[in-house]
Protein backbone atom coordinates (compact mmCIF):
# COMPACT_ATOMS: atom_id res chain seq x y z
CA UNK A 1 0.00 0.00 0.00
CA UNK A 2 0.96 3.72 -0.98
CA UNK A 3 -0.01 6.38 1.09
CA UNK A 4 -0.48 9.91 0.11
CA UNK A 5 -1.39 13.61 1.80
CA UNK A 6 -4.10 15.29 0.40
CA UNK A 7 -2.98 19.12 1.42
CA UNK A 8 -5.16 22.05 0.80
CA UNK A 9 -3.27 25.64 0.62
CA UNK A 10 -3.70 28.85 -0.56
CA UNK A 11 -1.49 30.90 -2.67
CA UNK A 12 1.49 28.34 -2.30
CA UNK A 13 4.99 29.42 -5.35
CA UNK A 14 6.23 26.39 -4.27
CA UNK A 15 6.89 23.38 -2.37
CA UNK A 16 8.22 25.10 0.82
CA UNK A 17 5.16 24.85 2.62
CA UNK A 18 5.11 20.40 2.30
CA UNK A 19 9.19 20.60 3.64
CA UNK A 20 7.62 22.85 7.10
CA UNK A 21 4.78 20.51 7.44
CA UNK A 22 7.58 17.70 7.31
CA UNK A 23 5.97 15.50 4.85
CA UNK A 24 7.56 12.18 4.22
CA UNK A 25 5.20 10.42 1.52
CA UNK A 26 3.60 11.15 -1.55
CA UNK A 27 1.79 14.52 -1.31
CA UNK A 28 -1.26 16.06 -3.47
CA UNK A 29 -1.57 19.62 -2.89
CA UNK A 30 -4.63 21.68 -4.14
CA UNK A 31 -3.36 24.87 -4.03
CA UNK A 32 -6.04 28.02 -4.43
CA UNK A 33 -4.17 31.54 -5.82
CA UNK A 34 -4.59 33.42 -8.66
CA UNK A 35 -3.76 31.05 -12.03
CA UNK A 36 -4.43 27.48 -12.82
CA UNK A 37 -0.77 25.28 -13.41
CA UNK A 38 0.28 22.00 -12.82
CA UNK A 39 3.82 21.35 -10.68
CA UNK A 40 5.43 18.18 -9.70
CA UNK A 41 8.93 17.29 -7.92
CA UNK A 42 10.27 14.02 -6.31
CA UNK A 43 11.68 14.34 -2.90
CA UNK A 44 13.36 11.58 -0.87
CA UNK A 45 11.87 8.72 -3.37
CA UNK A 46 8.46 10.68 -3.26
CA UNK A 47 6.20 12.33 -5.57
CA UNK A 48 4.45 15.49 -4.79
CA UNK A 49 2.36 17.26 -6.55
CA UNK A 50 0.47 20.90 -6.91
CA UNK A 51 -2.33 21.73 -8.45
CA UNK A 52 -2.97 25.17 -8.84
CA UNK A 53 -6.43 26.10 -9.20
CA UNK A 54 -8.54 29.74 -9.03
CA UNK A 55 -11.48 27.85 -7.15
CA UNK A 56 -12.16 28.87 -4.06
CA UNK A 57 -13.40 27.11 -0.84
CA UNK A 58 -11.97 23.93 1.27
CA UNK A 59 -14.81 21.67 0.32
CA UNK A 60 -14.24 22.57 -3.62
CA UNK A 61 -10.20 21.66 -2.93
CA UNK A 62 -10.64 18.49 -0.57
CA UNK A 63 -13.42 17.07 -3.74
CA UNK A 64 -10.84 18.20 -6.42
CA UNK A 65 -7.92 16.14 -4.16
CA UNK A 66 -10.57 13.11 -4.08
CA UNK A 67 -10.50 13.43 -8.26
CA UNK A 68 -7.16 13.59 -8.70
CA UNK A 69 -4.90 11.31 -5.89
CA UNK A 70 -3.12 8.30 -6.78
CA UNK A 71 -2.56 6.68 -3.38
CA UNK A 72 -4.19 3.72 -2.24
CA UNK A 73 -4.32 5.41 1.42
CA UNK A 74 -4.99 8.98 1.49
CA UNK A 75 -4.74 11.57 4.25
CA UNK A 76 -6.44 14.69 4.21
CA UNK A 77 -4.31 17.77 5.98
CA UNK A 78 -4.46 21.25 5.96
CA UNK A 79 -1.69 23.98 5.43
CA UNK A 80 -0.94 24.18 9.26
CA UNK A 81 0.13 21.31 10.17
CA UNK A 82 3.57 19.70 11.32
CA UNK A 83 3.64 15.67 11.17
CA UNK A 84 5.34 13.61 13.42
CA UNK A 85 8.18 11.60 12.63
CA UNK A 86 7.26 7.90 10.79
CA UNK A 87 3.19 9.23 10.75
CA UNK A 88 3.15 7.09 7.36
CA UNK A 89 4.09 3.77 8.90
CA UNK A 90 1.75 4.35 11.44
CA UNK A 91 -1.13 5.25 9.30
CA UNK A 92 -0.25 1.63 7.21
CA UNK A 93 0.20 -0.58 10.15
CA UNK A 94 -3.24 0.79 11.13
CA UNK A 95 -4.99 -0.27 8.24
CA UNK A 96 -2.89 -3.81 8.24
CA UNK A 97 -4.32 -3.93 11.90
CA UNK A 98 -8.06 -3.04 10.64
CA UNK A 99 -8.68 -4.55 7.35
CA UNK A 100 -12.27 -4.07 7.26
CA UNK A 101 -11.49 -0.04 8.05
CA UNK A 102 -12.51 2.28 5.28
CA UNK A 103 -11.31 5.11 7.16
CA UNK A 104 -9.68 5.36 10.20
CA UNK A 105 -9.16 8.86 12.75
CA UNK A 106 -5.81 9.10 14.61
CA UNK A 107 -5.13 11.59 17.40
CA UNK A 108 -3.54 14.81 16.66
CA UNK A 109 -1.56 17.03 19.24
CA UNK A 110 -3.39 20.61 19.34
CA UNK A 111 -1.35 23.81 20.14
CA UNK A 112 -3.37 27.30 20.75
CA UNK A 113 -6.64 25.75 20.67
CA UNK A 114 -9.54 27.60 21.97
CA UNK A 115 -12.50 26.48 20.84
CA UNK A 116 -13.44 24.03 23.60
CA UNK A 117 -11.12 23.60 26.86
CA UNK A 118 -10.49 19.84 26.37
CA UNK A 119 -10.82 17.60 22.94
CA UNK A 120 -11.89 14.06 22.76
CA UNK A 121 -8.30 12.13 22.35
CA UNK A 122 -8.90 8.34 21.25
CA UNK A 123 -7.72 5.95 23.81
CA UNK A 124 -8.13 2.36 22.14
CA UNK A 125 -9.12 0.63 18.53
CA UNK A 126 -12.52 0.48 17.83
CA UNK A 127 -14.86 0.95 15.55
CA UNK A 128 -15.48 4.95 15.93
CA UNK A 129 -18.94 5.59 17.72
CA UNK A 130 -21.82 6.49 15.10
CA UNK A 131 -22.53 9.54 16.89
CA UNK A 132 -19.22 11.30 16.42
CA UNK A 133 -17.76 13.47 14.11
CA UNK A 134 -13.90 14.58 13.14
CA UNK A 135 -11.83 16.93 11.57
CA UNK A 136 -10.76 16.38 8.62
CA UNK A 137 -6.96 16.61 9.51
CA UNK A 138 -7.57 13.14 11.72
CA UNK A 139 -9.05 10.56 9.06
CA UNK A 140 -7.31 8.46 6.28
CA UNK A 141 -9.42 6.36 3.87
CA UNK A 142 -9.25 4.00 1.10
CA UNK A 143 -9.56 5.76 -1.95
CA UNK A 144 -11.14 2.97 -4.01
CA UNK A 145 -13.59 2.62 -1.54
CA UNK A 146 -14.25 6.31 -1.65
CA UNK A 147 -14.42 6.75 -5.28
CA UNK A 148 -16.73 3.52 -5.69
CA UNK A 149 -19.11 4.86 -3.70
CA UNK A 150 -19.19 7.97 -5.23
CA UNK A 151 -18.65 10.20 -1.72
CA UNK A 152 -18.02 14.11 -1.81
CA UNK A 153 -17.45 16.41 0.20
CA UNK A 154 -20.52 18.81 1.04
CA UNK A 155 -19.66 22.51 -0.80
CA UNK A 156 -22.27 24.05 0.88
CA UNK A 157 -20.63 23.59 4.28
CA UNK A 158 -16.73 24.47 5.19
CA UNK A 159 -14.16 27.19 5.06
CA UNK A 160 -14.94 29.59 2.05
CA UNK A 161 -18.56 29.66 2.38
CA UNK A 162 -21.08 31.32 3.97
CA UNK A 163 -22.43 28.33 6.20
CA UNK A 164 -19.05 27.51 8.17
CA UNK A 165 -17.87 24.05 8.99
CA UNK A 166 -19.33 20.69 8.97
CA UNK A 167 -18.42 19.28 5.81
CA UNK A 168 -16.20 17.33 7.34
CA UNK A 169 -18.85 15.11 9.64
CA UNK A 170 -21.29 15.06 6.49
CA UNK A 171 -18.66 13.03 4.85
CA UNK A 172 -17.84 11.03 7.31
CA UNK A 173 -22.02 10.53 7.53
CA UNK A 174 -21.73 9.11 3.79
CA UNK A 175 -19.16 6.66 5.10
CA UNK A 176 -21.84 5.33 7.52
CA UNK A 177 -24.43 5.45 5.07
CA UNK A 178 -22.43 3.25 2.81
CA UNK A 179 -22.23 0.50 5.60
CA UNK A 180 -18.46 0.73 5.46
CA UNK A 181 -16.40 1.01 9.08
CA UNK A 182 -14.88 4.00 10.42
CA UNK A 183 -12.23 3.49 12.68
CA UNK A 184 -10.57 5.38 16.00
CA UNK A 185 -6.92 4.29 16.02
CA UNK A 186 -4.78 5.66 19.22
CA UNK A 187 -1.65 7.29 17.45
CA UNK A 188 -0.57 10.68 17.16
CA UNK A 189 -0.04 11.84 13.68
CA UNK A 190 0.22 15.16 13.15
CA UNK A 191 1.08 18.29 15.30
CA UNK A 192 -1.49 21.38 14.02
CA UNK A 193 -0.93 25.33 16.00
CA UNK A 194 -4.11 27.04 16.42
CA UNK A 195 -2.37 30.26 17.03
CA UNK A 196 -3.06 32.09 13.79
CA UNK A 197 -6.75 31.32 14.00
CA UNK A 198 -9.84 29.52 12.61
CA UNK A 199 -11.34 30.62 8.83
CA UNK A 200 -14.98 30.24 10.42
CA UNK A 201 -14.92 29.83 14.08
CA UNK A 202 -15.12 33.11 15.53
CA UNK A 203 -16.35 32.49 18.90
CA UNK A 204 -19.67 31.00 20.59
CA UNK A 205 -21.50 34.49 18.26
CA UNK A 206 -25.53 34.57 17.05
CA UNK A 207 -23.12 33.29 13.90
CA UNK A 208 -22.18 30.65 14.95
CA UNK A 209 -25.53 29.77 16.26
CA UNK A 210 -27.16 30.78 13.15
CA UNK A 211 -25.06 28.59 11.25
CA UNK A 212 -25.59 25.41 13.59
CA UNK A 213 -29.10 25.42 13.38
CA UNK A 214 -28.82 25.35 9.58
CA UNK A 215 -25.94 22.43 9.75
CA UNK A 216 -28.89 20.71 11.86
CA UNK A 217 -31.18 21.80 9.55
CA UNK A 218 -29.22 20.00 6.78
CA UNK A 219 -28.13 17.23 8.31
CA UNK A 220 -31.80 15.76 10.49
CA UNK A 221 -33.87 17.24 7.58
CA UNK A 222 -36.05 14.01 7.74
CA UNK A 223 -35.68 13.59 11.54
CA UNK A 224 -37.92 16.45 13.16
CA UNK A 225 -37.82 14.95 16.95
CA UNK A 226 -33.52 14.19 16.45
CA UNK A 227 -32.92 17.80 14.72
CA UNK A 228 -34.66 19.72 17.84
CA UNK A 229 -33.30 16.81 20.28
CA UNK A 230 -29.71 18.12 18.73
CA UNK A 231 -30.36 21.94 19.54
CA UNK A 232 -31.79 21.27 22.16
CA UNK A 233 -28.58 19.13 23.57
CA UNK A 234 -26.00 22.26 22.27
CA UNK A 235 -28.15 25.17 23.86
CA UNK A 236 -28.75 23.53 27.34
CA UNK A 237 -25.89 21.39 27.95
CA UNK A 238 -22.95 21.24 25.68
CA UNK A 239 -22.55 24.73 25.30
CA UNK A 240 -24.41 26.42 28.15
CA UNK A 241 -21.37 27.67 29.66
CA UNK A 242 -20.49 29.69 26.80
CA UNK A 243 -21.27 33.15 27.47
CA UNK A 244 -22.53 35.91 25.82
CA UNK A 245 -25.83 34.27 24.75
CA UNK A 246 -28.32 32.56 27.32
CA UNK A 247 -29.08 29.23 25.99
CA UNK A 248 -32.81 30.47 24.98
CA UNK A 249 -31.08 33.13 22.89
CA UNK A 250 -28.65 30.15 21.47
CA UNK A 251 -31.72 28.12 20.78
CA UNK A 252 -33.64 31.39 19.12
CA UNK A 253 -30.65 31.60 16.44
CA UNK A 254 -30.38 28.21 15.97
CA UNK A 255 -33.94 27.98 15.05
CA UNK A 256 -33.36 30.98 12.88
CA UNK A 257 -30.39 29.15 11.14
CA UNK A 258 -32.88 26.31 10.47
CA UNK A 259 -35.30 28.36 8.73
CA UNK A 260 -32.53 30.77 6.94
CA UNK A 261 -31.14 27.55 4.92
CA UNK A 262 -34.57 25.87 3.87
CA UNK A 263 -34.76 29.46 2.02
CA UNK A 264 -31.23 30.41 1.32
CA UNK A 265 -30.62 33.12 3.52
CA UNK A 266 -27.40 33.51 5.25
CA UNK A 267 -26.47 34.95 8.67
CA UNK A 268 -25.34 38.46 6.45
CA UNK A 269 -28.50 38.47 4.56
CA UNK A 270 -30.33 37.96 7.00
CA UNK A 271 -28.97 40.73 9.31
CA UNK A 272 -28.92 43.28 6.95
CA UNK A 273 -32.30 42.54 6.04
CA UNK A 274 -33.30 43.31 9.88
CA UNK A 275 -31.76 46.44 9.75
Amino acid sequence: MKLEVLMSAMHQRDFSIAHRSRVNSDLLIINQCDEDRYDEIEVNGHLWRMISTTERGLSKSRNMALDNARGDICLLADDDEEFTDGYAQTILSAYEQLPKATAIVFNLKRINYKMKKTYYRIEKARIAPSYRSYGSPMCAFRLENIRSNNIRFNETFGSGTPWGGGEDGLFQDDIRKKKMLIYEFPAEIATIDYAGGSSWFHGYTEKYFYNSGAFNQYKYKGNLILKYLRCLYTCFYKLRREKGLSPFQKLKWMRLGMRGIKKNITYAEYVEGKR
